[in-house]
């Protein structure tokens, strides 16, 4: 949220009353009105703009500081739920419930389309972390996403194809910036453009990346 400006008080040259006048009066002679401006689109960053290795990362609740228009941009579309949870809560997973041990969110669109973030709530050192990025790479139906920018040390970035039914495509950044390790995916419908997808989760990322290191 943008909070007011104070409005600067400013003495106005007399050529420029006089200007303001004849507009005024309608002598200007130019009965064209004058252009409506443009309004700046807005865009959201990329990894490589945010800097990644300079970032420290809270391991704690950062759901609230992620930007609506980051989760739109991630959608492709508006968000139709969302849902997000701490440490110690009790969270869904196939075939019941768990205790979770991060602070997450999840937000969820016209489906399959997803995005998702979390952070491990206990402290990660960084044999462990390489160990888990390790084991992700290895995982069914993932490979190392094209290009990827750096995030984390170690870090992994992958596309993955979803084992169920519906072939859906995710793809995925997590690392670690300190102690915390540090997960955020796009998920996407099978005919999805892949290099679409990428772009999409690296901008994703870079949106929770500057929330968890806010």
């Amino acid at each position: 949220m943008s909070g007011l400006r104070p409005t600067t008080r400013r003495t106005v040259p007399g050529s420029t009353v006089a200007a303001l006048l004849l507009v005024l009066t309608g002598c200007s002679g130019d009965d064209d009105p004058a252009p409506t401006p443009t309004p700046e689109v807005a865009s959201t960053p990329a990894l490589a703009d945010v800097a990644p290795g300079a970032v420290t990362v809270a391991r704690g609740s950062f759901c609230d500081a992620v930007p609506d228009a980051a989760v739109e941009a991630a959608l492709d579309g508006p968000a139709e739920s969302s849902r997000s949870w701490d440490n110690g809560d009790a969270v869904a997973v196939a075939g019941g419930s768990d205790v979770a041990h991060e602070h997450g969110c999840a937000w969820r669109g016209a489906a399959p389309a997803a995005a998702e973030a979390w952070v491990f709530a206990p402290p990660v050192t960084t044999e462990r972390a390489r160990a888990v990025a390790r084991a992700e790479g290895r995982r069914p139906g993932c490979r190392p996403l094209p290009d990827a920018a750096p995030f984390g040390e170690p870090g992994a970035a992958l596309l993955c194809r979803s084992p169920g039914d519906d072939g859906a495509l995710v793809a995925s950044y997590r690392g670690l910036f300190g102690d915390a390790w540090l997960t955020c995916e796009v998920q996407a419908g099978p005919g999805t453009d892949e290099a679409d997808l990428a772009a999409r989760a690296d901008r994703w990322c870079a949106a929770v990346l500057g929330a968890a290191g806010g």
